[in-house]
């Protein structure tokens, strides 16, 4: 399927901040192209058929049953520092949404930002199988072969590594920062 296929790209998120601080990542997955096809009047919300990932059979851990939990990949995430909203980010990519290392590469690696959603990704697929952009070091692609992984070489940035849009607020300065990745469509822009 190209990277380019329209019929992927079903999922949006958005982060936004405002002058006090306070902070917001929504994440709305249809599940599909134009979801269940209900759209709330007067809204232009399009409602999501996302159950379409659960499961009858009961053997899967995505039966789907009264009460019992089951797996979701959507993970918009509002990171705090002593209680107070610092980073809000979120991005599309199924089951690679939790593997967008970027909220790593800007807490962990201090990287800037933008920075951070720009550099170098890879993603972890069934079994040992990693697709890494091609940008990853060649010493990182030999450690992985020998360690049995699986690796797939992507383009250079490629969607199936996320595509997240993100927003920081420094509680210090009052400043806000935001990015928008280059993976996938969108911008960060100032109100």
């Amino acid at each position: 399927m190209s990277e380019t296929d329209w019929t992927r790209q079903h999922t949006t998120s958005f982060s936004a901040a405002d002058a006090e601080g306070n902070l917001i990542c929504v994440t709305q997955t249809l599940g599909g192209i134009f979801g269940s096809g209900v759209v709330i009047p007067g809204t232009g919300v399009c409602m999501s058929n996302y159950l379409n990932w659960g499961d009858l059979e009961p053997a899967s851990p995505n039966y789907l049953a009264p009460g019992k939990a089951w797996a979701s990949v959507v993970a918009p995430s509002i990171g705090t520092v002593d209680g107070t909203g610092v980073l809000a980010l979120g991005t599309p990519g199924s089951y690679g949404i939790m593997q967008t290392q970027a909220y790593v590469h800007y807490l962990n690696y201090g990287l800037e930002l933008q920075a951070a959603m720009e550099a170098p990704r890879a993603r972890l697929w069934d079994g040992a199988r990693v697709e890494l952009e091609s940008r990853v070091p060649e010493s990182t692609v030999e450690e992985l072969k020998r360690r049995g992984h699986a690796v797939e070489m992507a383009p250079p940035l490629t969607m199936n590594c996320g595509g997240m849009q993100a927003v920081s607020f420094t509680r210090e300065t009052g400043a806000m920062v935001g990015a928008a990745d280059p993976r996938r469509d969108g911008s960060a822009v100032a109100a």
